[in-house]
This record gives structure tokens, C-alpha cells and sequence, in this order.
């Protein structure tokens, strides 16, 4: 049974004598200023992925097509690179004020293909453990993973792992009211075919929480958080708040503006169920990028040579297995937000690119 998520009021009246509270001068912007590198009016893990999908759905019929006009969309591929923008350096933000001290987001969808998201953090980490290990086992049993990454190194990163559409960059200073960090995917009711005089019907979609299957309402998986910047006893750290929430219900922002009283959800906390076993209470220290991506339990990270090695087994061994349709097991919390499974050839016009494993990678910064 998951243990009750507690919401604190405000961090200043939590803070024990070894945090200082919140200055108002480290507190510039308590809304966020998003600095997008694409000229997207859409965000989320879900509308990124759902344009991927289109943009090489549209290249795959291309040969179908009597008379392709230039308002195609571009395959993935064929998309233009961010560009040469130096997205590990503050100065990429021209209308933050360069004293400001807080957390910065960054996030792309990446190619997984043979393990290549973890493989890449395999080899980049420095190997510090940035939670507790009650903390990092409690997560990696829901499919996600939190890795420490040498701000120096974020841009090989970046390198290995290119985007396949846009890096989204947002900069959120301190903020100390729950806001939403990264948004992903949606759950959708599973859908029961009709069979003999049986119609068809649905059911809530099922998560596999803590390692046990569980029916949740249909939403949308994100993550929030809210971060502000204390002293302690080992100097000047981020402090970051965040858990992965079901967001099944949408506060009407008038009303939580003016306070007034609604039968609806008047915070983001309220908007639906905060998964508690996903949640971190951690100080970040500057100078280093914090990489939270999905992977499935019992996945083991490895370096190049082991990836090939593990390709060519499995090359080895196709066509060994039993006969008979393969049924997908549940997905974790953190798979089920920010990955998109792959999917089986459809044809002849099949297109590879929307087979492959898509992974969203999350950067959490302190600055």
C-alpha cells in the first residue's frame, strides 16, 4: 500500500537549523520564463512524440501519394538540428538576470535503440549516488532512474543522444508553489474488443505501481516540483521538491487566483493522485546536470562493447522462442510517462523510424 504524499505549506517553515530559508532576492521568478530552442506552441513529452509519429507516418505513405505537396511534414531525419546554441550555459537565456539562482529544465526525446539512453549515462555518469539507496530502489521499482552528469559533460550527452525533434529548455528560478516540470504522456482506457455478443468496452488503464499491478483513472502522467536555494552546512545547494503525478482533473486558474472557493481542484497538488513512492526531497549542488530518465526494473546499464555483445546474442537467439502473440506486460510509472514502446512492421510501407524505442531524457539544472 503506497504511503499518504504529504503536502508542506511553504519550505520556509520546514527547514531545520542546518537550511537557511529563502531569501527574497533568490526568489526573482515565481512564474517561470520559457525560453523554447523550437518555435513549437505546443509542449509535452505526448505532442512531441505525437508529431514525431505524424512527421514519419507522412514519409512513409510518400510512395502512395499521387501528388506530395511542400506542405508535407519533414521526416525525422530530415529535421533541422537545434542549432549551435550552447544549451549548457545560462547566458543561452537572454532575459534571465544573470544573479538569478534557481533550477533550469531541459528536455528532448531520444533514440533508445539497443539501450543507447542508458549506455550513454552509463558512460558519462561520475558515479555518485544523488539519492539515498531506500530512495533510488524505491524509484528504479517504478521506472525511473536518476543519474548525475558533470555539467561539463551535458554536451556530449546531448551528442550521443541527439534529439529527434526539439529540445525544450524552461527556466524556473526558486519557486515555491507546485508547479508542473515536465509533462508526458497520456493514459488511455484500454479498449476490449467485442467478442461474440459481448460488445465492445473499456477499462481504466492498468500502471504497475510499487511492482503491483494497479487500475488508475485515465490522465496525464507529469512531474512536479517546486525548488528554491538554502544554505546548509556544505554550502549552497538547490533545494528540489518533485514527484510524479496523475493528472486527471484541471484547476480553474481564475478562481485559484482570487481564492475563491470551487468544488474543483484549486492547486496543482490537487489536480490528481501524487504517486508517494516517486517523490524526492534532495539538495542539488551546482556544477553538476541531473539526467531522470525511464527504464524498465532489473534493466542493467552497459557500456558499448557489452551493448554489442547483448545485439549479437539476440541475433543469435531469434527465432528460438515459442510460437504464439506476445502479451504486453504492465508499464511502470516512469515507462508509462516517458517512454513510447516500439512498434511491429505494419507492411510494405512500413516505416522504421516509428519502430524505434523513444525515450523522453529530463534534465534537472541548478544554477
Amino acid at each position: 500500500m503506497i504511503a499518504p504524499f504529504h503536502i508542506r505549506p511553504s519550505p520556509e517553515r520546514e527547514l531545520g537549523d542546518t537550511l537557511q530559508p529563502p531569501h527574497a532576492t533568490s526568489m526573482p521568478n515565481s512564474a517561470h520564463q520559457a525560453h523554447s530552442l523550437s518555435p513549437s506552441s505546443r509542449s509535452g513529452f505526448g505532442w512531441t512524440c505525437a508529431a514525431l509519429i505524424a512527421a514519419t507516418m507522412l514519409t512513409s505513405c510518400k510512395g502512395n501519394s499521387k501528388a506530395p505537396t511542400s506542405q508535407q511534414s519533414p521526416a525525422a531525419d530530415q529535421l533541422p538540428p537545434v542549432g549551435n546554441t550552447d544549451t549548457t550555459s545560462p547566458h543561452a537565456f537572454p532575459l534571465v538576470d544573470r544573479v538569478s539562482k534557481g533550477l533550469e529544465v531541459q528536455w528532448w526525446v531520444a533514440d533508445d535503440s539497443d539501450g543507447a539512453v542508458g549506455a550513454a549515462l552509463f558512460d558519462l555518469s561520475d558515479g555518485a549516488a544523488p539519492l539515498p539507496p531506500e530512495r533510488a530502489r524505491a524509484l528504479i521499482e517504478n521506472g525511473l532512474r536518476l543519474v548525475r552528469v558533470p555539467l561539463a559533460k551535458l554536451a556530449e550527452l546531448q551528442t550521443r543522444l541527439p534529439t529527434l525533434r526539439t529540445l525544450e529548455r524552461t527556466w524556473f528560478g526558486s519557486v515555491v508553489d507546485w508547479k508542473p516540470i515536465f509533462t508526458g504522456l497520456r493514459l488511455e482506457p484500454a479498449i476490449r474488443p467485442a467478442e461474440g455478443n459481448v460488445r465492445a468496452s473499456t477499462a481504466d488503464p492498468v500502471l504497475l505501481i510499487n511492482g503491483v499491478p494497479e487500475r488508475v483513472a485515465p490522465g496525464v502522467l507529469r512531474i512536479i516540483g517546486r525548488s528554491w536555494t538554502a544554505n546548509s552546512t556544505t554550502g549552497e545547494a538547490l533545494r528540489l521538491e518533485a514527484a510524479v503525478q496523475l493528472q486527471t482533473a484541471v484547476r480553474d486558474q481564475a478562481v485559484a487566483a482570487l481564492k475563491l472557493k470551487s468544488a474543483g481542484p484549486t492547486s496543482v497538488v490537487e489536480e490528481g493522485r501524487v504517486f508517494a513512492s516517486t517523490s524526492l526531497d534532495i539538495a542539488l549542488p551546482t556544477g553538476f546536470a541531473y539526467v531522470l530518465v525511464p527504464e524498465a526494473p532489473g534493466v542493467e546499464w552497459k557500456d558499448a562493447r557489452a551493448r554489442q555483445r547483448a545485439r549479437e546474442e539476440a541475433r543469435a537467439s531469434e527465432g528460438s522462442g515459442t510460437a504464439g502473440p506476445e502479451v504486453a506486460p504492465p508499464r511502470t510509472i516512469g515507462e508509462a510517462m516517458m517512454s513510447v514502446q516500439s512498434r511491429p512492421s505494419s507492411g510494405p510501407n512500413d516505416n522504421p523510424a516509428l519502430r524505434k524505442p523513444i525515450k523522453a531524457v529530463v534534465v534537472l539544472i541548478p544554477r
